[in-house]
């Protein structure tokens, strides 16, 4: 996907580093990366912007990992992807899919929608954004698994900070990972039972 204007530009580099002090396209770069994917940002003073989006659409071949479990073809884990930013949802359920023994049952854009759905679907895993509007990932993470413990929830954060890691998993949560991190990463802690 590809979004283009004719503004004033912009340095390229300060914000995929942050050094403006917004997450924005920082935020999206990071999340795009846990999917695959890329941005391409071409602009300078004057000039206008031009933004590219590149999220794959082919599964990734999976390595073999012997601590990850195998997994019957029917015995597909049911999964809520539960992030704010529309494209990065949907990319990682779109990734997500892509994998047999993975069941996209829903998708959520804040913590108080998480709850519902998490209602509704009866998911076996969730992957839960921290930082949303109207409800956190940590309370929608205490309130679903007050109701349905059994339900694994995976915090996702563009931070590696160890402190958010570490309210996460005192809120419940069975694993944290960051969002710059591996699509490997991401499927190990998908599939490991607890």
């Amino acid at each position: 996907m590809t979004v283009s204007d004719n503004g004033s530009g912009f340095d390229p580099s300060a914000v995929l580093k942050n050094e403006g002090g917004g997450f924005g396209l920082f935020s999206i770069n990071e999340q795009l990366q846990l999917m695959g994917g890329s941005i391409r940002i071409e602009s300078s003073s004057g000039n206008g912007a031009s933004l590219s989006l590149f999220v794959p659409l082919e599964k990734k071949e999976e390595k073999e990992n012997e601590v990850i479990r195998e997994i019957k073809t029917e015995d597909k884990i049911r999964t809520l992807v539960v992030e704010d930013h529309t494209v990065v949802r949907q990319g990682i359920s779109t990734l997500l899919s892509l994998y047999s023994d993975i069941e996209m049952v829903g998708e959520a854009c804040d913590g108080q929608e998480a709850v519902e759905k998490a209602r509704q679907l009866n998911p076996d895993v969730i992957l839960m954004d921290i930082s949303m509007p109207r409800m956190d990932g940590i309370q929608a993470t205490r309130i679903i698994l007050s109701e349905l413990p059994y339900i694994r929830i995976i915090g996702l954060s563009m931070h590696d900070k160890q402190d958010q890691a570490d309210r996460m998993i005192q809120a419940g949560a069975s694993a944290y990972c960051t969002k710059d991190g591996s699509t490997d990463e991401l499927l190990f802690a998908i599939r490991r039972s607890d």
